[in-house]
Parts: C-alpha cells; structure tokens; sequence
C-alpha cells in the first residue's frame, strides 16, 4: 500500500509506533484498565502544558473544546474579551454569540499578531470584562499570537486567560502555570500527533474556582 503524505495542518501524519499501539486489542470504556490509561493520558497531558490544574477528555473535536471553554467564562449577556485576528478567532466570535455571550472584540488585522500593549490599552478601555480570549496559532494565516506575554498582561488586569492552542500543543512550548493561563482548549489530531476523535480542555485551578 502507498503512503500518502498529509501536508495539511491537520489531521497530520500519525508515526508508525502510534498506528501499531492503536493496532491491539481494544480496551472497554470502564474497568480499571481503561482507568488506568484514560489517567496516565490527562497525567501525560497536565505534564506537556505544565499545569496543576484539570486536564478534561471527551469525545469530539477541537471545536467541542473551544465551545467548552467560552461557555465556560461567563453566563448569557455577559462581556466577553476576544483577540480577533483570522478566520478560528471569527469563528469564536460567532460561538460566544450563539450562547448569547457578548464578544467585546479587539480587531487585529489578518496575519498580524496581537501585541502585548494593544491587549493592556484595549483591556484598561474594557475594564469591565472578566475574561480574555485569544487564539494561539491562527492557522488561516500563520500568526503566532505572543501567548506568554499577553498572559503577562491578562493577570495585571485581573482577567480569565483562555486560549485556543489547538494547532499549537506539541508543536510550541506551552506553559499554563508559570505563564498564567486559565483555560487551555486543543484536539488530539494536529501537534499531538494521533488521530482525530478527542476535544481536549485543560484549565488552572484559578478557573476551576471561577467555574
């Protein structure tokens, strides 16, 4: 059979030890087997984000992750901070809106990134948001939104950090608990290397609190 090579950004190409692990015998959805993987993955997964907090796995796509995330930051009305510089933070944009949420947007032009002092000067004109949120990678144009140093900026104004690093987990450094970052939305199919199926949600223990 003839490889074929995925240049997309995702799914990607998943390594041949990968397909050979997936290639045993399937494990039941309960069971201490299946508890004993489901665990060391979110364990795997807390390490590679450095966080202390709560990794969640379900079923489902990065969107199902995202969608988990804004619903999560506030309730119906509610003003939320958004960083809207390509095609995945629009999308957010029309997610928050469907929830009834209300995107209080900062408009970066497409392939630029955000800087930290746009985010402070849009956030000290805003101050009445409780949350920021920012797309890492944007993959429709390859712009790297500053992550760290927004974070920075996020906790001198005392406001939820929520992150789509989707196409960005595995690929970059991500580092929730020294950088400050509260929520941290990413799927199983691009920078961590495996199949699409899994919507991957990590969050600090600050957001546990504020959820």
């Amino acid at each position: 059979m003839n490889k074929k090579l995925l240049m997309i950004p995702g799914p990607c190409d998943i390594e041949e030890d990968v397909l050979l692990e997936m290639s045993k015998q399937v494990v039941a959805h309960y069971g201490e087997d299946w508890v004993e993987v489901y665990n060391e993955t979110r364990n795997l997964l807390k390490r590679l984000l450095n966080t202390t907090g709560e990794v969640f796995i379900a079923n489902g796509s990065g969107h199902l992750a995202i969608e988990a995330m804004l619903t999560a930051l506030g309730e119906k009305g509610e003003e939320i901070a958004l960083v809207e510089n390509g095609h995945f933070s629009h999308r957010m944009v029309e997610l928050l809106e469907s929830y009834r949420l209300k995107p209080k947007i900062m408009p970066v032009e497409w392939g630029h990134i955000a800087t930290p002092e746009q985010v402070e000067n849009f956030l000290k004109q805003n101050n009445d948001v409780k949350s920021l949120v920012v797309v890492h990678s944007e993959t429709s144009t390859g712009a790297l939104n500053p992550i760290k140093e927004i974070a920075e900026v996020a906790k001198k104004m005392d406001v939820l950090f929520a992150v789509d690093a989707v196409s960005s987990v595995g690929v970059v450094p991500i580092d929730m608990e020294d950088w400050g970052i509260d929520f941290c939305a990413t799927a199983s199919q691009k920078g961590l290397g495996t199949p699409p199926g899994l919507a991957i949600l990590a969050v600090s223990n600050r957001a546990l609190d504020f959820v």
